[in-house]
């Protein structure tokens, strides 16, 4: 999805909150982090402990 702004348009952060870490999640949570217009508010996942979600994060 691709978003375009003239000049003088304030763009606001797209906020995404993503449920679930799998593939796909981590996949997100690379894009968002290249990507100066998402903020990544919240991860929901059940299937692994807060140290080896920030395990993978760092991954």
């Amino acid at each position: 999805m691709l978003f375009a702004f003239s000049n003088n348009e304030c763009m606001r952060k797209i906020k995404i909150g993503l449920n679930g870490f799998g593939r796909i999640g981590r996949a997100i949570t690379r894009i968002a982090s290249d990507k100066d217009f998402f903020e990544l508010v919240a991860i929901n996942t059940s299937k692994n402990n807060p140290g080896t979600t920030c395990l993978l994060i760092k991954v």
